[in-house]
């Protein structure tokens, strides 16, 4: 069995949301979608408008590409963040914010915050998955444990324990 307790904060929140919309094949569709229609909107601009000269025109275009391909991205990750803020400063959120103890064993993961325990055994977690600074076993599709890397001595303690999850996964006893 390994264990790991750790402080789950605001920022650890909001980063899943905006970790799963980036990972997310719907979230990306979406983005694309927007950013196409985005650009599509700024080119029948430039087309209808009359009073503008050329320069302008592909001046003004050139812009508005630029802002829909770099600037939309970088919007949508910060709104994603706000409203996760939002979502979790509102309530008391005791479940999910302060401290949280996981542990991993053959048979599956355990948690414990201040307000309750859970268990849940390998073959209810979807996937595990990580990033440079977080693990997260997704126990549903929007739903995951969020484990900071900090949380560890070193990077390789964090390795240690995604690896052991992954091994625990791959084995899981079928029922």
């Amino acid at each position: 069995m390994m264990q790991v307790d750790f402080q789950i904060t605001l920022e650890d929140v909001a980063t899943l949301s905006v970790y799963h919309a980036r990972t997310s094949k719907h979230t990306r569709r979406r983005m694309l979608f927007s950013q196409s229609l985005g650009i599509f909107s700024a080119f029948v601009l430039v087309m209808v408008w009359h009073d503008w000269t050329s320069v302008e025109r592909v001046l003004y275009f050139i812009v508005m590409c630029l802002l829909w391909l770099i600037g939309y991205p970088i919007y949508y990750r910060w709104a994603i963040k706000r409203n996760a803020r939002r979502i979790y400063s509102q309530s008391e959120s005791k479940s999910v914010l302060g401290e949280h103890t996981i542990a991993i064993a053959p048979d599956g993961v355990s948690e414990r915050s201040a307000v309750g325990e859970s268990r849940i055994a390998w073959s209810g977690v979807e996937r595990l998955e990580e990033d440079g600074e977080y693990i997260f076993l997704y126990i549903g599709p929007l739903v995951a444990h969020v484990i900071p890397k900090r949380a560890f001595k070193t990077t390789e303690d964090a390795n240690a324990f995604l690896h052991q999850a992954q091994s625990y996964r791959s084995t899981k006893p079928e029922y």
